[in-house]
């Protein structure tokens, strides 16, 4: 039986559904193009998150935060600058972002907020050069990008440039390493896409596009690196196991809502695409209502949650537990 109020380490929280990029395998939106109908455009209250970040009692026991989802980019909201300066400096802060949103000024200063924590980390993805990163991060500006970056490194903040590598910019990884380094970013790391195959919708002024993954194994060869500029997924602690529990880690989306990880928090907005269960509305996962703490002492994560899994009742947990969706062993 899972404990998640003792247990959890690590907060992963999306701000906001809102981002200026029209990537294909986002579930945002439709195959690169409109914004998914059931998708409520948002920004977290300010008041949900002070709520969170003053709740002593609870936050004594988290030591990362970071900011990422499955919808929107952090970057999007507009007070992300007085969200972070409300946690307090003991924290280690993670930050993912395409980076083209804002500008040099923003940048430089939120560079030396940053540096004010006990260690933080902005990742950038940005998925080729100039000729290729809006392929995949469509709607991006190469330019707006690159200038944002150069003034975050110059003002000491830790950046890692994180490439999903794909058939079409294959061809630029070591090209892409190189100029990371000489932009001063402090780390360079490649990922293989989520999907074998993807393909994207014309779309506003952007043609349709077919995108082709590149394996891990490739890409090392491409390296001549099979550690340590590749991206890899942390395994679970234990066979059959949740790995974000594993990681000691939950999900708090957008409308304050607490989740066991970023996949179930995505399913209300698919409506029933996989689960009816992470559909239900009476699950008492509100930080407007409830705290976090006694979000994670409910019920609902001491014990039903424990049922789905055993019970095998959910198709997201059972990909991921059990490596398919009917939950055989």
């Amino acid at each position: 039986m899972p404990n998640y109020s003792s247990i959890i380490k690590q907060l992963q929280i999306e701000i906001t559904t809102y981002c200026n990029a029209f990537c294909p395998g986002c579930g945002r939106n439709e195959q690169g193009a409109e914004t998914i109908s059931n998708l409520k455009l948002q920004h977290m209250d300010f008041d949900v998150w002070k709520k969170l970040i003053n709740d002593d009692h609870f936050l004594e026991k988290i030591s990362l935060i970071t900011l990422n989802g499955m919808f929107g980019d952090p970057l999007m909201h507009p007070m992300i600058y007085e969200m972070i300066d409300q946690v307090p400096r003991d924290f280690i802060i993670e930050i993912n972002t395409n980076g083209s949103m804002r500008n040099k000024v923003f940048w430089s200063r939120f560079a030396e907020l940053l540096c004010e924590f006990e260690d933080h980390r902005l990742i950038w993805g940005i998925d080729g050069l100039q000729d290729t990163n809006h392929l995949h991060r469509r709607g991006t500006v190469w330019q707006n990008i690159i200038d944002n970056l150069t003034a975050f490194n110059q003002r000491g903040g830790i950046s890692e440039w994180r490439m999903t590598v794909f058939e079409h910019n294959k061809h630029q990884i070591l090209d892409c390493k190189k100029l990371s380094q000489d932009l001063g970013c402090s780390k360079f790391t490649t990922r293989e896409s989520y999907e074998p195959y993807m393909e994207a919708k014309a779309y506003k002024d952007m043609p349709s596009q077919v995108y082709h993954r590149v394996t891990k194994q490739e890409i090392a060869k491409i390296l001549d690196d099979f550690s340590t500029d590749r991206l890899n997924k942390p395994e679970p602690l234990e066979v059959h196991s949740c790995p974000w529990l594993s990681d000691k880690s939950i999900q708090i989306s957008a409308d304050g809502k607490v989740w066991p990880c970023c996949y179930t928090s995505e399913e209300p907005y698919h409506k029933n695409r996989f689960d009816h269960i992470w559909t239900f509305p009476n699950i008492p996962n509100d930080l407007k209502t409830y705290t976090l703490q006694q979000i994670l002492e409910s019920e609902f994560y001491t014990s039903y949650i424990d049922k789905i899994w055993l019970g095998k009742k959910s198709r997201i947990c059972n990909e991921c537990i059990y490596g398919n969706p009917e939950g055989e062993d």
